[in-house]
């Protein structure tokens, strides 16, 4: 397998098979019957707009802009006094800038409270590590180099946001074939009334017994019902796993939903040797967002196929029922793993990469399934191994949570009033939540069983209660300290030397799912993030004799 695609070796069949193959698993609309709005049981009214949260937003807005442009300030403010020039004033403006700095919005005491963690990559060595650390750059040269002047983790995040995802920048495009694949709705968690161990073939996960949402089957992809079939082989009608497309003859029980599958292939043809990429895309996303793009189109340009998994709700999915979107769900990545696994050839490499929320479900799921795990390798790109370490991150709730939030409300809330009434939660009072935080508080947590906040986010979280222990699977998470909306804290750094499979990538910056490079960092997008997940990926897959 060569690092940059090499001759093709990719066929036109092969594509036509794989597509043929999960056609019988999955439908090409929507497979279930949406349920009647009843005018006589309208929604309670709920606003995106309520006084406190708009306020909130703007304050969040101001504050990040303060960031962006202080150190610009702090430039001119130091020529102005080695000139000479209005000397007081700098100094009383400068020491006015560190006082915040330092007191006020949190971003100081953070930092220093990650100034334990080492720069740098963090890993057991092995023959195989290190070997995968020869065929990988970014691994083999642990120190980022991001563009001069993009000063500080805010800036690193928000100039990619606004200038790659911008036409002007030439956008790539894609073209998806989208699928749908019939998932349970129900959810079962750590606390919950419904539980199931999900991880080796002796109902365990690596020694550690772990009741969590749990997939469809441990033995078999059932989800539309039928029989499991072998890896690789080419499920009957008569099984029940799909219909080819017209959605009939599929269960449509109240117990199901169905996720959104965007698959892309390369023109040249699918190669069954090269690794098979299922992607999972950051909070409120989808298939569409720029960084997503930029990693698929990569991935295509190495002979590479793609599935980006859409999260339920997302990009304007239905969900039927009452189950929408929570970051501990690990089912619906399960049932994924299931069907492209039975779809591939059976030995084309299928491997994970996890995007910011994607990141997080991405690396619980694979400490949870341990062997079970389906996949060949795993990344995780600005995830986090333990997300109540993010309970404390002020400025992430100050400055971005606000504007997450925001989003949050639009895309699970607005559409799911009811639902919530229902489960007898107050709607003023999510309306009033200002981050991302009070969210999973007042909403996400109690809706979902959860005793509070800290319990659900300990069922998102790999590195929580022991799981990380289960990990079977190679894992590469990158972060950046200087990341200001996911903290680096309680990344599981200690325990790399007996978690042999483990690779943690600690950069002194590079924001949220940004790093930047090159004095024009608009030429290489996203480039750093998508290279250094493909050279992982493919070397984890050429070294897996050792």
């Amino acid at each position: 397998m060569t690092r940059n695609g090499g001759a093709s070796k990719g066929s036109k069949a092969a594509s036509c098979a794989f597509m043929g193959r999960l056609d019988l698993l999955t439908t090409a609309i929507y497979p279930h019957e949406l349920p009647q709005e009843d005018e006589r049981d309208s929604p309670p009214p709920f606003s995106l707009t309520s006084f406190s949260a708009v306020l909130s937003a703007l304050a969040g807005i101001v504050n990040l802009s303060g960031h962006v442009f202080r150190p610009l300030v702090v430039v001119c403010l130091s020529t102005l006094l080695v000139l000479g020039i209005a000397r007081n004033y700098c100094i009383a403006a400068g020491l006015a800038l560190l006082v915040h700095r330092m007191f006020f919005d949190g971003r100081f005491e953070e930092l220093k409270r990650l100034s334990h963690l080492r720069p740098g990559l963090h890993c057991g060595r092995t023959a195989r590590t290190d070997a995968i650390i020869s065929m990988v750059t970014a691994l083999q040269h642990p120190h980022y180099k991001g563009t001069p002047w993009i000063i500080g983790g805010d800036l690193a995040t928000l100039y990619p946001f606004l200038a790659f995802r911008s036409f002007a920048f030439h956008v790539p495009v894609v073209k998806y074939a989208r699928r749908w694949l019939s998932v349970d709705a129900d959810d079962t968690r750590t606390n919950g009334t419904k539980a199931q161990e999900v991880g080796g073939g002796n109902g365990t996960n690596g020694g550690i017994g772990v009741n969590h949402d749990s997939p469809d089957s441990l033995d078999g992809f059932t989800t539309c019902g039928g029989t499991p079939s072998a890896p690789g082989a080419v499920p009957s009608a008569a099984n029940g796993h799909g219909t080819g497309g017209d959605g009939k003859g599929l269960d449509d029980g109240d117990n199901k939903e169905a996720v959104a599958l965007d698959i892309a292939l390369p023109d040249t043809g699918l190669d069954p040797s090269k690794p098979f990429y299922l992607v999972l895309h950051g909070l409120t996303g989808g298939s569409a967002e720029p960084y997503v793009l930029d990693f698929v189109t990569h991935a295509l340009g190495r002979g590479c196929g793609l599935c980006v998994m859409i999260s339920r709700g997302c990009m304007g999915t239905p969900v039927r029922g009452d189950n929408f979107f929570h970051g501990a769900r690990i089912s619906d990545v399960r049932s994924t793993v299931k069907a492209l696994r039975r779809s591939l050839p059976e030995h084309t490499p299928l491997v994970m990469v996890g995007y910011s929320m994607g990141g997080i479900i991405a690396t619980n799921y694979a400490a949870l399934t341990g062997e079970n795990s389906g996949v060949s390798c795993c990344v995780s790109i600005s995830g986090s191994f333990d997300t109540r370490t993010n309970i404390e991150s002020r400025h992430s709730q100050q400055v971005w949570q606000p504007l997450l939030a925001m989003a949050l409300k639009e895309h699970f809330v607005l559409s799911n009033t009811r639902e919530i009434v229902k489960r007898g939660l107050n709607v003023s009072a999510i309306e009033a939540c200002k981050n991302v935080l009070d969210i999973d508080t007042h909403l996400v947590a109690p809706y979902n069983g959860y005793p509070d906040v800290a319990a659900y986010y300990a069922d998102m979280s790999a590195a929580a209660d022991g799981k990380i222990a289960g990990l079977r699977t190679p894992t590469l998470a990158v972060t950046s300290l200087d990341d200001p909306i996911m903290t680096a804290d309680g990344s599981p750094i200690a325990e790399v030397d007996t978690i042999k499979n483990l690779f943690i990538l600690l950069t002194r910056n590079g924001g949220h799912v940004g790093w930047p490079t090159g004095w024009n960092p608009n030429r290489n997008r996203w480039g750093w993030m998508s290279t250094t997940s493909l050279d992982f990926c493919e070397a984890v897959v050429a070294t897996a004799d050792l």
